[in-house]
Formats: structure tokens, sequence, C-alpha cells
């Protein structure tokens, strides 16, 4: 048996490489926000266990001038729903007032993120009510010359969900479309079947000229008819899907390029394409 005062000093021990290991592992999951550079990756408090309630985490990623940055996430579990409650949102430069490259929740992966300068802002809040187990997220630094993914486009399609079948009932969708600076979207329709009503009331697809849906808004359609095709103002184009709980049709179908603001022309590289998927519960 050892003597009272060796088992006292183990204790101590112990103790005290508690208190280290704790002090400095603890912060790693704790840390809510804070200014990156390079390459690394970032969590969300406490992750994988479940994030705390009333939070709100800022990290600003700066890289180097001539760089941008880019942003990937390995795992995505934020309280869903119409993204009010707890959310990640993403904007293209070094403040929440910077424009918007998409805000996310639920349990679905978002795309892989660019910026268009050297900065990125990311935001991460949370409410008093549910919580999950938040987030992981990597990222890194590219030249501003490499411009956007590699397996980058210069067009695209976008369909409802389940489309050409029906589209589900309380469904939020919303894509975000950005292109190179001086370019613009040109966005054509090849098929559309919503539910009418005069005003668009029901089921609806909104289209804006610029990046959320505080920009202008060119149109609110619905019904059989097809929508006329549609060019932005700038180089952001963002579309917003709602229906009800009722009716249902077919959706929709609509292939986007992007054309040289000066001459018209289509361009052979698109930046990036941005899509974001919210399905009310």
């Amino acid at each position: 048996m050892l003597p009272q005062s060796k088992v006292l000093l183990m204790t101590i021990y112990v103790v005290l490489l508690n208190i280290v290991l704790f002090s400095f592992f603890f912060p790693l999951f704790l840390a809510c926000g804070g200014t990156l550079s390079g390459t690394g990756e970032f969590r969300s408090p406490y992750y994988p266990n479940p994030y705390p309630h009333n939070k709100v985490c800022e990290w600003v990623i700066n890289q180097q001038e001539g760089y941008v940055v880019t942003l990937n996430f390995l795992s995505f579990d934020v309280e869903g729903g119409s993204c009010r409650f707890d959310f990640v949102e993403v904007r293209d430069g070094p403040s929440p007032s910077s424009p918007l490259l998409g805000k996310f929740c639920g349990d679905e992966i978002p795309p892989r993120l660019q910026s268009t300068q050297k900065s990125m802002y990311i935001q991460f809040s949370t409410d008093s009510s549910v919580n999950n187990h938040g987030f992981e997220a990597a990222y890194d630094s590219k030249t501003s010359a490499e411009g956007g993914h590699a397996n980058s486009i210069p067009s695209g399609t976008i369909t409802s969900p389940g489309h050409p079948t029906n589209y589900p009932h309380g469904a939020n969708c919303t894509w975000y479309i950005s292109v190179l600076p001086g370019n613009l979207i040109r966005l054509l329709f090849d098929s559309f079947n919503l539910e009418y009503h005069t005003n668009c009331n029901y089921d609806y697809l909104e289209v804006y000229d610029g990046t959320g849906t505080t920009g202008n808004k060119t149109g609110r359609y619905c019904g059989r008819s097809v929508p006329p095709s549609i060019t932005s103002a700038g180089n952001q184009m963002t579309l917003l899907f709602v229906t009800d709980s009722s009716l249902s049709g077919e959706g929709f179908s609509a292939s986007y390029v992007s054309i040289n603001a000066s001459t018209g022309k289509v361009c052979q590289k698109t930046e990036m394409f941005r899509t974001q998927f919210v399905k009310n519960n």
C-alpha cells in the first residue's frame, strides 16, 4: 500500500495534468469565431457534440493580395427549416455587410464556395431551442487568376426538386448564380408548370437581380406559361422557389449562360455556380 504522502502527490499530479489538458484542448472545441488565414479548418463550438444555444460566432478568413478564399464544408448538421433559427451565413468579403454567397441550414452539405476577393466572412447563429451537431469546414486559398471551380462550365441547368415529376409540398429552394465581374447572366426557361393563382400566392418562382432576395425582383411566375428569358444587370442572380401544402405540378427546367456585358457573346468560363436547397419541415 502506498504511503499517504505519495497518494496525495499522485492526486495532485493527476489534477494538474487534467487542468493542463483541459486548458489546451477545450478552446479548440469551444472556439467561437476568429481571424484565419492560409490553410486550415474550423468548426462550430463543441463539435462534434451539439452546439450551444444563443450563440453568434464570426470568422473572417484573410488571404494575401492576389488570392481568393475557398471554403469546403466537411460535415453539416444545423437545425433545418427556413434558416431563420440556426444558420451559417457566408459572405464575399470581410464584413457582415459584404455580398451574400449563401445562407445554409439542415443536414445537406453546402456547395463549395469561393470569394471574388482576398477575404471571406462566415457567421454561425443559433437560437434558444433545437441544437444539432453543427459543422466542420476547411478553407484554403488560390490565385485569383485561377478563376472558379476546376469543373467550371459556361452554362448550366436548374430544375425544381423532382422534375419532371411533381415537386414536393412545403418547399423553399434558393439558387445563387455568380459569374465573373464584367459578365451578365441570361436565364432561359425550357418548361414551366406550377400551380396557378392570379397573384402567384401559392406556388411560385421569383427571380432577383443580384445576390439574395433583397435585390431587385425581376418577376414572380406561376401557372403553365413559360416565362420570358431574363438577363441580369450585373454578375449575380438569385432564384427562389416556394410551394404550399396543396396542389403541385411538374415544376420547371431552366438553363443559364454567362455573357460578356460589352459584346453580348457567350463566355467560355463561368466563375462559379452556387446552389442552396432548403425544404421546410
